[in-house]
């Protein structure tokens, strides 16, 4: 196990700026999930630390600097995208590849292959090449090819992308246990946020070049710091609105169309300012328009579009100056396109946006 640091890590490719003077930690023996979209800098971030891509700042494992340190040197394990196995290696010669090199004793090679071939469970399939295996089986070689020299880090690119839904999702489960189990500090590259919030003990959320949150996945989810945030992790309505009075331990405030509606108070504000807040889309409360509401809202609608999604539905629904907003429903009450609608929450469940 070991503590990375990356310090105000820079990287430009001629006049783009890929990474702009990130900071992050890594401790010791944790999952961290770094996440964003396409072009985001979470690849070079990974590269960075395996010492593949051209930096200014520092890169310090367990207090050492390893900006210096070619990338063979480095002891770090990685398992890219691709898992880019050796096609005419098998099972266990594709495991054995790093520890040859390094020159360990056959007897010490043997036993080192044995142990990851059994936490894998891949004993049966020692003597078979990577095109006899199914996409979690190529994985896992991958996996234990990355482990078989005991690197201090292990460093995943998106190793599960290539895998259908189900078997991504067993994948997962797997990878975490592994990890779990191992006890090895990893960075997991990923852009599906569903896959961050489930592996991760830490998510970093990173978009053009710059980290714009770091929490555990319950922080990133349910206290976003940014707008951002709130559309990337998950799904949000945002609300814009301005500010009129407090009241309790809730905020008062008017949206553009005049509605009152009532969120949760949220660090120094004032009478007049204008804000965005949001609520989840499990959050917002739907009822007939001769119903009782929920506390935060009153907001009258028009049902656009029905989603069936087996557990749950989701609701889409217009409301004053065609703003459309999503609600996420565990038990149908029949809703059909058409139907008239009001739209609440509970204002505790409505949160300001930091800009």
């Amino acid at each position: 196990m070991a503590v990375v640091n990356i310090r105000n890590v820079s990287v430009s490719y001629g006049d783009q700026q890929v990474l702009n003077s990130v900071s992050l930690t890594m401790e010791s023996g944790k999952f961290i999930a770094v996440l964003g979209p396409s072009g985001c800098g979470k690849t070079t971030l990974l590269r960075v630390v395996a010492g593949f891509s051209e930096y200014s700042g520092s890169v310090e494992i367990d207090g050492k600097a390893y900006d210096a340190i070619p990338p063979h040197k480095r002891n770090i394990g990685i398992v890219f995208q691709d898992y880019a196995l050796f096609p005419h290696r098998s099972v266990e010669e594709n495991i054995a590849f790093g520890l040859r090199l390094r020159r360990i004793s056959r007897a010490d090679i043997e036993q080192k292959v044995t142990q990851l071939l059994d936490l894998l469970q891949l004993q049966a399939l020692r003597s078979r090449y990577p095109s006899q295996l199914s996409g979690g089986q190529r994985q896992r070689v991958a996996i234990a090819r990355a482990l078989a020299v005991d690197p201090k880090v292990l460093l995943l690119d998106e190793p599960l992308s290539a895998l259908d839904k189900k078997l991504r999702e067993e994948m997962q489960v797997e990878l975490r246990q592994l990890q779990q189990r191992v006890g090895i500090t990893t960075m997991f590259v990923t852009h599906d946020q569903e896959e961050a919030l489930a592996l991760a003990d830490k998510v970093v959320v990173m978009n053009k070049g710059n980290i714009g949150q770091v929490g555990t996945p319950s922080e990133v989810y349910a206290r976003p710091r940014s707008r951002f945030v709130a559309d990337f992790i998950g799904k949000s309505n945002v609300f814009e609105a301005t500010l009129d009075k407090s009241e309790g331990d809730a905020l008062v405030c008017k949206l553009a169309g005049g509605e009152t509606v009532r969120i949760a108070r949220s660090g120094e504000v004032r009478s007049g300012q204008e804000i965005h807040f949001f609520v989840r889309p499990e959050q917002l409360v739907l009822c007939k328009p001769e119903s009782p509401a929920a506390d935060g809202a009153k907001l009258a609608g028009i049902v656009r579009h029905v989603v069936y999604k087996g557990s749950n539905e989701s609701i889409h629904i217009e409301l004053a100056g065609s703003k459309m907003v999503e609600a996420q429903v565990v038990q149908s009450r029949g809703w059909n396109i058409g139907d008239a609608v009001v739209v609440g929450w509970n204002a505790n469940d409505a949160l300001i946006l930091a800009e």
